[in-house]
């Protein structure tokens, strides 16, 4: 009979998960290993590891730092990927970082290392942490770790901001440093901000920050050395965000903390700093409990599995509700149990992975979640704008539509939830529309309407109030909208002045004459000049008018055009041979095409965002004939006059769509179509319309903005 491996302590980002005995692996037994016997799973972020039964150690997800000890920080394995070639007792998971224990008792780590995690340096394959060969027990707080040897001793290092080394100091550790000295401990798990441990008697003790009770004594004080925490006898703990769960020697299950998700599972959202029952009923069938950043789950003796709290993306499985306040069943029966940030993993009786809520990092390992090639979106669409994590777009008879990102209400659908297929905004024909970071407008009737953000009066209905539906904030004749931090407009009729602009004026970008650097929440109109052209960066405005092609605001990078780095509150001339009919800027640089298709770029260069070797803050020219440009944070994109795509720039999330993730100093095509007629960039992700009507997007998925409905999923889904 096969020995079934578990995992010594499951958890994940800003939690740790429960206790778990090591079973050693008969490896004559294992050597045949098939395709789906998988002992044991835990994530973090944006990566998921696993052990199978022959102790191989596997990961998948995003390569941030190198967690996926895949040796780079490039990318992401859409699939499950052996680490190496060791045999594994244990994995768990941190924030972005991963620790192990191999068979022979030794400690291992790798990836983010900024709090010293992983110990002095950050390291993208399994590094030895110490000499230690005694090492029984791990677990892996959101950027701290805690161990156990095998003569009882507890060990912490890492991240100690707020005590949750419990060393007695606020000072991170590179180093394993032992607490709790006196006592013999027998587990330990780690939270976002504080830690838990039981001794042998089963008395549990807990350290850290304690603002929402999560040591469950009853208090909100915290401790910089391990204290005793909730009454009683307990034989599992598990530690999340600001919340703690632990199952009693008699089978009860008891959570505490913060509980505005739900999380604690006894059918409220109200904190409470003492344990309480979770569920209707106080079973004692309970056999394991894990806690993760906002939701909890637990399996009781018959191998059902239950979830609760946070369910924005399908973490709690097979529902709708955006949080579950009591345990919801997840349909099967499970061996065990993995949580990550914003995803749940388990195993069934046949040791086969299951995966259910956020894929879009590749964390489901069902699949790449961030789009390295051009995706199409369902639907005809004629235009298309992106901003942030957020997709907008005017369907084939000129309706809005928004996707993706919606933390402030900027998909204008009444919500502040995130969406991964488009939603209808309003009807009717629209033809202007801007997105930016955290608001999104939209022209119709040569009427200017905005919704989203509006903390620095970005809306521009005098106001900084939040809408999460769309809101008339501007007069008529206004044909041309443009967003960033702030928002102008421009008609081709008005006089004197055909220009106005509102919202952030940190820098002089509103073209006030002056940098004031408070909300500015209703329409200004910018000097006398007759423009034509607007576009606006992170703190830069760049206009075309009579008097040629002008910049004013920030110009820490060039962005300005005009030769120097000296910010300006009025309007300075961009240093380019002709007038730029068509201008885009990203946050730190900008580009614009001259009447004769020639481009130009200015400003910063660090990730070869300007398509050219040079850097300055003059513009340069890109070689080539455009017809269209669109600026990202760190990318920059644009159509030339024989309809061919190109893109160039940073690269890390795919944002180029050229089929990897490597940079690219110089303009690359991507496919091979001619039929290009819109592009549109943002800082994690690119949008392209065709003649056909077809609209095609590719880059980060994180928030659903590549509209085709893979970013998370609602029920488990077979890995492997």
């Amino acid at each position: 009979m096969r020995a079934l491996l578990l995992l010594v302590g499951l958890l994940g980002c800003d939690r740790a998960f429960g206790i778990s005995t090591v079973v050693p692996i008969d490896t004559a037994q294992d050597a045949a290993v098939v395709p789906g016997d998988w002992a044991a799973v835990t994530g973090g972020v944006v990566h998921t590891c696993g052990l199978r039964l022959d102790g191989s150690l596997w990961c998948w997800g995003t390569n941030f730092f190198g967690a996926t000890g895949a040796g780079t920080t490039i990318g992401e394995l859409a699939a499950p990927a052996r680490v190496g070639t060791a045999s594994w007792r244990a994995v768990v998971a941190g924030s972005y970082h991963t620790c192990g224990l191999q068979l022979d008792g030794t400690l291992w780590c790798w990836g983010d290392d900024a709090y010293s995690q992983v110990g002095a340096v950050m390291t993208t394959t399994p590094t030895q942490l110490g000499t230690a060969t005694t090492w029984t027990q791990i677990a892996a707080g959101a950027n701290h770790t805690c161990g156990i040897q095998g003569d009882g001793s507890l060990w912490c290092w890492g991240f100690n901001a707020t005590g949750q080394l419990g060393d007695g100091t606020l000072i991170s550790r590179t180093d394993p440093t032992q607490i709790g000295v006196g006592r013999t401990w027998q587990a330990v798990v780690g939270g976002h901000a504080h830690s838990c441990a039981l001794d042998t008697t089963g008395a549990a003790w807990c350290w850290g920050d304690n603002s929402y009770g999560a040591f469950g004594d009853g208090s909100a004080t915290a401790a910089l050395v391990p204290v005793p925490g909730p009454p009683g006898t307990w034989s599992q703990l598990a530690a999340g965000y600001y919340h703690s769960c632990g199952r009693r020697t008699d089978g009860h299950l008891r959570c505490w903390g913060y509980n505005a998700s739900g999380q604690l599972g006894n059918g409220g959202t109200t904190g409470a700093a003492s344990p309480v029952i979770v569920g209707a009923t106080d079973s004692a069938s309970w056999t394991d409990v894990l806690a993760e950043y906002l939701h909890t789950c637990a399996r009781d003796s018959t191998g059902a599995a239950y979830c609760w709290g946070n369910n924005l993306v399908g973490e709690v499985g097979a529902t709708d509700a955006i949080s579950v306040t009591s345990p919801s069943l997840i349909p099967g029966t499970w061996a065990t149990i993995g949580l990550g940030y914003e995803h749940t993993c388990a195993i069934d009786g046949d040791h086969h992975l299951w995966c259910t809520g956020l894929a879009a990092a590749g964390q489901l390992g069902i699949g790449s979640g961030t789009h390295v090639a051009p995706t199409q979106v369902p639907g005809t669409w004629q235009l298309v704008g992106a901003g942030g994590g957020t997709t907008c777009a005017l369907d084939g008879t000129g309706a809005p539509w928004c996707w993706g990102q919606n933390a402030y209400g900027n998909l204008g659908d009444g919500s502040t939830l995130a969406r991964q297929t488009p939603r209808s905004i309003a009807s009717g024909v629209w033809q202007g529309l801007a997105v930016g970071p955290y608001h999104t407008c939209a022209a119709t009737n040569a009427q200017v309407y905005c919704w989203g953000d509006n903390s620095v009066g970005e809306l521009g209905d005098g106001t900084t109030t939040q809408q999460q539906s769309p809101k008339l904030v501007a007069a008529p004749d206004w044909q041309t909208v443009v967003a960033a931090e702030h928002t102008c407009v421009l008609s081709s009729m008005r006089t004197p002045s055909n220009l106005a602009c509102w919202g952030s004026n940190l820098y002089g970008e509103l073209g006030l004459g002056i940098a004031d650097g408070i909300a500015h929440p209703n329409p200004a109109l910018i000097g006398t000049t007759h423009w034509t052209t607007v576009a606006v960066g992170l703190y830069t405005t760049c206009a075309t008018g009579a008097a040629g092609t002008q910049c004013w605001g920030y110009n820490g990078e060039g962005e300005l055009g005009n030769g120097t780095t000296t910010p300006t509150t009025a309007p300075v001339n961009v240093q380019v041979p002709s007038i730029l009919p068509q201008l885009a800027l990203g946050p730190r640089h900008a580009c614009g095409i001259t009447a004769t298709g020639a481009l130009y770029c200015w400003g910063s260069n660090n990730s070869g965002q300007l398509g050219v070797a040079a850097a300055g803050p003059a513009p340069v020219q890109v070689a080539g004939s455009w017809a269209q440009i669109a600026a990202g944070r760190l990318h920059t994109c644009g159509i030339q006059t024989d309809g061919t795509l190109w893109c160039w720039g940073a690269n890390d999330l795919a944002q180029l769509g050229d089929g990897t993730f490597e940079p690219r100093p110089a303009p690359v095509q991507i496919g091979t179509a001619t039929t290009w007629t819109h592009v549109a960039t943002s800082d994690q992700h690119t949008c392209a319309t065709r003649t056909d009507q077809t609209l095609w997007c590719w880059g980060s998925n994180a928030s659903g903005q590549m509209g085709d409905g893979t970013a998370w999923y609602r029920g488990v889904q077979l890995v492997h």
